[in-house]
């Protein structure tokens, strides 16, 4: 049932892929590609992902194949009232579409911690930490969008404080704090390493909410001394799960980085620069820096990064094959690995800069042909792989890959 979730999810990340070739007054400037990544494919991605790494941390058996079923048809419609609502200029459709896609996420919620609090094991409390406290801001976020697009603030100032508040909680909260949930075991999991005992990580996701709400209360009230409080707390949090990143990558690995591997660790990388250059701009109330600093890189840098990253291993690791064959099905998402980590990557910092003016305008449009390349090349791979991976060339990787080597050694996908 997960695997519907994330072709679902396939299918909108296409299409903010092709909304960003729209003109930018027809595709609303940023908001259409990010509503139909966010509210579509990260959600669904977000939800599939919750289930599937829950029942597995908590040894639990699968669900019933129906209510994932009906709970993926509401977040589809959903999604797609907001969208329709937002650019058809119906506040209605749009309230009724988010409070459609915050049913859903909450009955997800809901059904998640149920799996959690029915588990005997007790390994991973982090994670379950983390998935609720993003379910709670993903209810904030979704309630706040649908205040704003109804159009209750009349003010201009009140209005553009609320929507730095409803991107808080929806791209550090939402999304941020399930990627961070995730990582704790997905990371050593696709690196082949063990998971690091760390008696703080229990305390990490309270740390960092702790610091996302006071950073959204105050961008809310327009308290920029609150805001900036919650963003020293955001980055103490941060630094906790810091020391877990740490203590993965101080193991020897067997094999070398996957590109997986590659796109969590540059998200976290994107995440990392973001919580550090956000103080001095929640400082001053640079509400326009602050927005493009998100939208670049959380948005893209963390999460639709991790999103893209995390098909490469997901979707191989979730197909009824032989172990041989999924072998070979993984290795081909390594075809051009390298090239499309950097392509995205140096994309997006050229676009960040172009917006905040220390590049021209040219520079700009390149990173954008960069990064939409790169994923373009990513999200094509998440449809083709099985081909790919009958190809002679993927089967000489694989032997070359999954064979003992030293770590360093690089294998003829990645070439």
């Amino acid at each position: 049932m997960t695997g519907l979730y994330h072709r679902s999810a396939q299918v909108w990340a296409a299409g903010a892929l092709l909304a960003m070739l729209l003109p930018p007054g027809v595709r609303l400037g940023w908001w259409l590609p990010l509503h139909l990544a966010l509210a579509g494919a990260v959600s669904q991605s977000i939800v599939g992902g919750q289930f599937q790494f829950s029942s597995a941390l908590a040894m639990a058996p699968p669900s019933s194949p129906v209510f994932p079923l009906v709970r993926l048809g509401v977040m589809n419609v959903g999604a797609l009232l907001i969208v329709l609502g937002r650019v058809i200029g119906s506040p209605e459709t749009l309230v009724v579409g988010a409070a459609a896609l915050g049913s859903a996420i909450l009955w997800a919620a809901v059904a998640v911690d149920g799996i959690w609090r029915r588990s005997i094991v007790r390994r991973f409390p982090a994670t379950r930490g983390f998935y609720l406290l993003a379910s709670v801001s993903m209810l904030g976020g979704a309630a706040l969008g649908a205040v704003l697009g109804g159009g209750a603030f009349q003010s201009g100032e009140a209005y553009l404080s609320h929507r730095l508040t409803h991107m808080s909680l929806n791209l550090f909260g939402w999304a941020g704090l399930t990627i961070l949930g995730t990582l704790i075991t997905f990371l050593p999991t696709v690196l082949h390493v063990r998971v690091p005992a760390a008696r703080a990580a229990a305390a990490t996701p309270a740390v960092i909410f702790c610091g996302l709400g006071l950073l959204a209360a105050g961008l809310a009230a327009g308290f920029d001394a609150l805001a900036t409080a919650g963003g020293l707390g955001f980055a103490a949090g941060l630094a906790l799960f810091g020391r877990q990143v740490f203590g993965v990558l101080r193991q020897r690995r067997p094999r070398a980085v996957p590109v997986v591997a590659r796109h969590l660790f540059a998200g976290l990388g994107w995440l990392a620069v973001v919580t550090v250059v956000q103080v001095p701009l929640l400082a001053r109330g640079d509400a326009a820096a602050l927005r493009d600093l998100w939208v670049v890189g959380i948005g893209g840098g963390l999460v639709l990064q991790a999103v893209i990253g995390s098909w490469a291993f997901l979707l191989p690791m979730s197909r009824p094959t032989t172990p041989a064959r999924k072998g070979r099905e993984l290795v081909a998402f390594e075809v051009g690995a390298r090239a499309q980590v950097l392509a995205y990557n140096a994309g997006l910092a050229l676009v960040l800069l172009a917006l905040r003016g220390f590049l021209p305008g040219q520079a700009g449009a390149a990173g954008i042909a960069l990064a939409w390349s790169a994923a373009a090349w990513a999200l094509a791979k998440t449809v083709v792989f099985p081909m790919m991976a009958r190809q002679r060339r993927v089967h000489r990787a694989a032997e070359e890959w999954w064979s003992p080597r030293d770590a360093g050694q690089r294998s003829a996908a990645e070439r």
